[in-house]
Parts: structure tokens; C-alpha cells; sequence
């Protein structure tokens, strides 16, 4: 005998039990008595979706109703259901005509909701949507306080459920389909639906559980943060746009260059360049003195001058000077290079929103873009180090955006600019 099969009872094969029949075999609280069907009547209560009801009659037929439903004895006689609608739903198709009760009386609307919600999270029977719809009437109801007392939950909980009344249809069909009822993702689709005016990606993601493939939240909220990045660049370059138009508008207004105008513009340009020509004159002469004082040479008339022969140390000092000055001006060509790229890239941007790019066209063109100033320099500094370089600076983008990283390297001194080749700080270590 296998070591499965000694786990088994005889004659109950647990792999095959339906998971009502589990629940039918569990000790229960004995019955009051045995109620004709037709003096039990329900209302409306949380749960709205009644599955497998005939898979629970065939264990009515097998075994009975083993656990009695909870009833309210009221004035009329009748008994109103609080707990077992769905066992008294498949009563009939089991032939039975009596069932079991729990008889509750004098009990108010609000205790017998309690007692429907407690002993529907107690069997994890309800569906998301059902959860939500019961959450959002008892608030309406009873209020927050009164709701978290009733679902055993927390303020932030009951929240979450409230927010599906201002779910997009699209998205609330998800929930009531079952197609997801993850409130964390459903949230996140919401908003999605909201920001892109074409749902584009909704859709695509809405198709995506059609077909029943999840949608984890992580995968949500990326998506969530790809599509507010990309709502406020458009708002941005909106705005932008918007500027341009007005600057655009504000010059058509220019005064109108007359004649007069233009006669008088055409002598202060020709008295700036007969000064500037003086000007020239005289500082070619200081130049030209400067240039030859030093020189040696060797014309009629002329004594050469001596040639001073440099130490080995002056020659280092020397050459140790130039190296400075052209890695100096290679730092200052680097910061310049960045900031043409920062104006590349908004230009970019500007044109592929007057040629209507989507958001994935748009995605597209920046990255590639990226990858074409950033992986260059990448190969540049060695693999080793640009893989460092770039946990680096995820690391940095944590608790700052790149503007704030740029205008802490590269500082704006009042009257000179912004410093394009910084001193390294006091302590800094990679």
C-alpha cells in the first residue's frame, strides 16, 4: 500500500469530494426544527451569484442537509433567510420539501447583516464584485464605522471597495465578470482608462484577461507610472507649445521698419565697424610687438637671442600642464554635449507630438535616442565600470530627480554660468 493510499479512508475518496460535500461533513450546530420550503422566503443579501447548484442537490440526495440554514422567525409567520440561500435554492432540484433551521428572532437589520457577512467571509464564498457591492451598501447604510464593524476590516480596506463606484464601466465589468478582482490592479486600470483618451493599453491589458492571463500588480502599477510619465510630458509640451505660439504672436506686433528706421540702423553699423577696424589696427600692432619681442633672431643687423634649455622637472610640470588643460577642456565639451542632448531630446519630443506619435511610437524613438548617446559612453568607461556607474545612479534616482542631480554636480554661480567642470567635493567616494 502506497503512503497516499494509507491517508484514505474506506470507501471516501477525498480527491473527488466536492468542496460543498467537505463542508456538508463538518460538525455543525444541531437544528431548531424542520420548515416547509414554502414558509421560507430571502431578500436581498451579499452574495448575488449562486454557482453548482446541482452538484450541491446531488449531495443533498447523498447525505442530506447536514449544516441547517439560519432563519428569522417573523410576525407573519414566515421564516426570512439570513444564512443558506443557496442551500435552500438547491433544496428543490434535491426533491426535498422541508429543510433544516437555526431559528433567530427579534433581531434587527442590522444584526442579521452581520451574521450574513460573518459567515460569508467564514466560508470565503463571495466574489470580489459581490464583496464590493455588499461593502458599498452597508456604508450607504450604516456608514464607515459602522461597515468596517460589520466586515471585520480596516478603514483602508473599505476604501478600496468603495472606490468601484467611480470605476469606468470597462474596468467594473472586470470585476463583475470575475475577470479580475485584485482591487490593488483594478485601481491602477482605472486610472489608465482615465489618462489615455484612445484606452489603447487599457484595452490591450483588458484583452490580455480576456484571454486569462493575469495581470500582476507590479506589471499594473509600471504601466500606471509609464502613463502619468507620458500624460505630463504632453501637458508639458501643451504648455510649451502654447508659450510659442504667444512669443510667435507678440512678435507679428513688432513696430513695422520703416525706411527712416533702417537708414539710421545702417550709420550706427557703419560707425561701429570704422571703430572696430581702429580698434583691430592697433591690436594687431600690440600682437605683433608682443609676438616678436621674445623671438630670437638672426637678420642683418640682428643678435640672436639665447635659447633657455628646460629641466627634466620643468618639462614634466610642462607636460603635465597641457594634459590638464585639454582633459579641463574635454570636461567642459562633456557638459556642453549634455546639454545639447537635454535640448535634442525636447525637440524630439516636440516633433513627435506634432506628427501624433502614440505612446509606445513615442517610447520608442526616446529610447532608441538613449540608447544612442548613453551606450557609446557605456562602452567608453569599460563594461565593469558602467554596469557600477549605472547602479550608481539608480541608487542616486531614488531620493532625487535628475534635475536636482545635474543642479548638485553642476551648480548655477551667480554671473558665470553654470560650473561645467566641478572640483571633486570633500570626502566624496565612489
Amino acid at each position: 500500500m502506497t503512503a497516499t493510499a494509507t491517508n484514505k479512508k474506506p470507501g471516501l475518496n477525498l480527491g473527488k469530494l466536492s468542496a460543498v460535500a467537505q463542508i456538508a461533513v463538518k460538525p455543525v450546530q444541531p437544528a431548531d426544527a424542520e420548515i416547509e420550503l414554502a414558509r421560507i422566503y430571502s431578500v436581498k443579501q451579499v452574495r448575488k451569484t449562486f454557482r453548482n447548484l446541482e452538484e450541491l442537490a446531488e449531495s443533498f440526495k447523498l447525505n442530506g442537509i447536514i449544516e441547517p440554514l439560519v432563519v428569522h422567525e417573523e410576525a407573519d409567520g414566515r421564516y426570512r433567510i439570513i444564512v443558506g440561500e443557496r442551500r435552500y435554492r438547491a433544496a428543490p432540484l434535491a426533491g426535498l420539501v422541508k429543510v433544516p433551521v437555526i431559528i433567530k428572532k427579534g433581531l434587527t437589520e442590522l444584526q442579521i447583516r452581520r451574521l450574513q457577512v460573518t459567515e460569508n467571509n467564514d466560508r470565503d464564498d463571495l466574489t470580489a464584485y459581490e464583496e464590493a457591492m455588499g461593502v458599498i451598501e452597508d456604508v450607504e447604510l450604516y456608514g464607515t464605522k459602522e461597515a468596517m464593524t460589520i466586515w471585520n476590516r480596516g478603514e483602508a480596506w473599505v476604501s478600496k471597495r468603495m472606490a468601484v463606484r467611480r470605476y469606468a464601466d470597462p474596468v467594473r465589468e472586470l470585476l463583475e465578470n470575475d475577470l479580475c478582482g485584485d482591487f490593488e490592479v483594478l485601481h491602477c486600470l482605472n486610472q489608465i482608462y482615465d489618462i489615455e483618451e484612445t484606452r489603447t493599453e487599457f484595452y490591450r491589458l483588458r484583452h490580455r484577461m480576456n484571454e486569462g492571463l493575469p495581470l500582476s500588480r507590479d506589471e499594473a502599477r509600471n504601466t500606471l507610472a509609464r502613463m502619468k510619465a507620458w500624460k505630463q510630458q504632453q501637458d508639458e509640451l501643451a504648455q510649451r507649445r502654447i508659450e510659442l505660439e504667444n512669443t510667435k504672436k507678440a512678435g507679428d506686433k513688432a513696430p513695422e521698419k520703416t525706411p527712416a528706421w533702417l537708414e539710421e540702423q545702417r550709420k550706427r553699423d557703419a560707425e561701429r565697424a570704422a571703430g572696430g577696424s581702429n580698434a583691430g589696427d592697433g591690436a594687431d600692432a600690440d600682437d605683433q610687438d608682443t609676438a616678436t619681442a621674445p623671438a630670437a633672431t638672426s637678420g642683418r643687423g640682428q643678435q640672436a637671442l639665447p635659447t633657455m634649455e628646460l629641466t627634466p622637472e620643468q618639462k614634466a610640470a610642462a607636460e603635465k600642464e597641457r594634459a590638464n588643460e585639454k582633459l579641463l577642456s574635454l570636461r567642459e565639451e562633456t557638459f556642453e554635449w549634455g546639454e545639447a542632448n537635454q535640448a535634442q531630446f525636447f525637440s524630439m519630443k516636440t516633433h513627435m507630438t506634432t506628427l501624433g506619435h502614440d505612446m509606445h511610437e513615442t517610447e520608442w524613438v526616446l529610447w532608441q535616442g538613449f540608447l544612442a548617446m548613453t551606450l557609446p559612453m557605456l562602452e567608453g568607461i569599460g563594461p565593469e565600470r558602467a554596469v557600477m556607474y549605472l547602479k550608481k545612479l539608480q541608487g542616486e534616482l531614488k531620493d532625487k530627480t535628475p534635475a536636482q542631480l545635474w543642479e548638485e554636480m553642476h551648480p548655477d554661480i551667480e554671473g558665470a554660468g553654470r560650473n561645467a567642470s566641478p572640483d571633486m567635493p570633500d570626502g566624496w567616494r565612489f
